[in-house]
C-alpha cells in the first residue's frame, strides 16, 4: 500500500474506532473504579428466593390484620421498624425476634410501620398515616379504610435465592450516578479497560510555545495545536503527555517515535507535517521506519492530512496543522477512535449513524463539488442541529478545541443537488 493512501471518510473513522491497540479489561473494585466504560455487562441483581416470600410494608401507615370498619376503634400494638424490631405503644421495647420470624399479633390488630417494615404474615392491608386518629396511648380510631392488599408488598428471603434482574450493557459509561445505583445492587467489583497513555507534540522547527508569549519573527508562528491538544486527550479520559515542538527532520522523528515505546506511550499524536511543505516529511519518517501505514489523507473538501501508522507497538497518529482543520479531524476520527477503544458504546462515538443531508440555513457557505465529494464545515445555529451527520462535543463536557463563535460541532456530508 502506498504510504499516500487516501480514504473515504467513513472509512477513516472504521479504521480509528477499530485498528487502534485495544487493552484489555482489568477488574476494579467498584468503590475504587477509575472514570471509564464498563467492559462486561453487569447484572441489577433483583433476589427472588425459592422459599416463602416476606410481606413488607409499601408506604407509611398502619399495618391491619383483620376486619376492620370505617370509623372503628382498635388497640395499637406498637410500632414495628424497618429493620424488623418492634416496640410497644408506650415506646419501649419489645423481645427481639430471630431475622425473617413473622409477628404475632391479636386480631383485629394495627402496628404503626414504615415503608420496608417486615409485616405480621396475616396483614391484609396498609391503611395511610392521615386515616389513623389516636385516642390513646393505646387505642386508634380510624376514619377510613382501603382495599385488602393496598401497600402490601412481599419481597424474597436472603437465602435460597436467584439472582435475576436488568442488566447494564458493556460500553456504558461509569458515572457516579451508576456507581451509586450498582453499589445499592451490590455489585462489588466491575471490568472496565484502562485509559490510553497518550504523547501529543507539534511537528515543525518555526513553532513557537503559544504560552511562550515572545514576539514572532517572520518565519515563525504560534503553536496553536500544541496549546489545546493536552486538554483535548484529556477530555476523552486518556493520560497526556507532552512531547514538545519537534523539528521535522526524519532522524529526530524516529528517536521521538522509538522513544514513545520507552516511555510506555501507547499512542503518539502530532500535528503538522503531512501537508504538501518541503518540510512536511513525517509520513516519509513513518515509511522509511517501515511503519505500516493504514492512510495518510482523508477524503474532505478534496484531500486533508491525516494520518494513522503502527511501529514498535505505538499507534502513531498525526493531524493537519492548520487549526480549525486540526480540531474538525480531532473531533471528527481522534476522539472517536480513543473513546472507541477505550471501550466506550457506539451512541458515544459514532456519527455516521444517519446519512440525511444537511440543510444550508446557518450554515458556512461551500463551493459545490462533483456529486459524491465530501465535505466538512462548521455547525453554526440551532438550525444546523437537525442535520445528520452532525459531530457534538464529548457528551457532558465542553468542546476544548478551536471553534468558530456560535459553533455547535460540525457538519458531514456528500454533496448533492439538493443540500449544497
Amino acid at each position: 500500500m502506498p504510504f499516500q493512501h487516501t480514504v473515504d471518510p467513513l472509512d477513516a473513522l472504521r479504521i480509528c474506532t477499530e485498528e487502534l491497540n485495544p487493552k484489555a479489561p482489568d477488574s476494579f473494585p467498584l468503590g475504587e473504579a477509575p472514570a471509564g466504560f464498563l467492559a462486561a455487562d453487569v447484572s441489577l441483581s433483583a433476589v427472588r428466593g425459592k422459599g416463602a416470600r416476606q410481606a413488607v410494608a409499601l408506604r407509611n401507615g398502619y399495618a391491619v390484620s383483620g376486619d376492620v370498619e370505617e370509623g372503628g376503634e382498635y388497640t395499637l400494638l406498637g410500632t414495628i421498624v424497618a429493620n424488623g424490631q418492634t416496640y410497644g405503644p408506650d415506646g419501649n421495647l419489645l423481645p427481639s425476634r430471630g431475622a425473617g420470624e413473622p409477628v404475632e399479633a391479636p386480631h383485629p390488630g394495627i402496628w404503626r410501620v414504615e415503608t420496608g417494615t417486615p409485616l405480621p404474615s396475616d396483614t391484609d392491608r396498609i391503611v395511610p398515616v392521615s386515616a389513623g386518629i389516636l385516642l390513646s396511648g393505646v387505642r386508634i380510631r380510624l376514619q377510613s379504610v382501603v382495599a385488602a392488599a393496598v401497600g402490601v408488598g412481599d419481597r424474597a428471603p436472603l437465602s435460597n435465592a436467584s439472582a435475576v434482574g436488568a442488566t447494564v450493557p458493556a460500553g456504558t459509561r461509569l458515572d457516579e450516578r451508576l456507581r451509586a445505583l450498582l453499589l445499592v445492587h451490590g455489585v462489588r467489583s466491575v471490568q472496565l479497560r484502562p485509559a490510553y497513555s497518550v504523547g501529543y507534540g507539534s511537528v515543525g522547527e518555526e513553532l513557537i510555545d503559544l504560552s511562550v508569549g515572545v514576539s514572532l519573527e517572520p518565519a515563525q508562528k504560534s503553536d496553536v495545536n500544541g496549546y489545546w491538544l493536552a486538554d483535548a486527550i484529556s477530555a476523552c479520559g486518556q493520560k497526556a503527555t507532552a512531547l514538545g515542538i519537534l523539528p521535522d527532520q526524519p532522524p529526530r522523528l524516529n528517536e521521538v517515535i522509538h522513544g514513545c515505546r520507552h516511555r510506555h506511550l501507547e499512542i503518539a499524536i502530532f500535528s503538522e507535517g503531512v501537508g504538501e511543505g518541503f518540510t512536511d516529511r513525517v509520513a516519509e519518517t513513518l515509511h522509511g521506519m517501515e511503519a505500516r501505514i493504514l492512510f495518510a489523507k482523508v477524503a474532505l473538501n478534496g484531500e486533508v492530512g491525516l494520518l494513522l501508522a503502527k511501529t514498535q507497538g505505538v499507534d502513531v497518529l498525526c493531524l493537519c496543522g492548520q487549526p480549525l482543520w486540526c480540531a474538525a479531524l480531532f473531533d471528527l476520527f481522534i476522539r472517536p477512535g480513543l473513546l472507541a477503544r477505550w471501550g466506550a458504546a457506539r451512541w458515544y462515538w459514532d456519527w455516521s449513524r444517519e446519512a440525511r443531508p444537511p440543510s444550508l440555513e446557518g450554515l458556512a457557505e461551500v463551493v459545490a463539488g462533483p456529486e459524491g465529494t465530501w465535505a466538512v464545515f462548521p455547525a453554526l445555529c440551532p438550525a444546523a442541529s437537525s442535520p445528520a451527520l452532525r459531530v457534538l462535543p464529548l457528551d457532558a463536557s465542553p468542546l476544548h478545541l478551536p471553534v468558530l463563535p456560535g459553533q455547535r460541532g460540525w457538519i458531514v456530508a456528500r454533496s448533492r443537488e439538493d443540500c449544497w
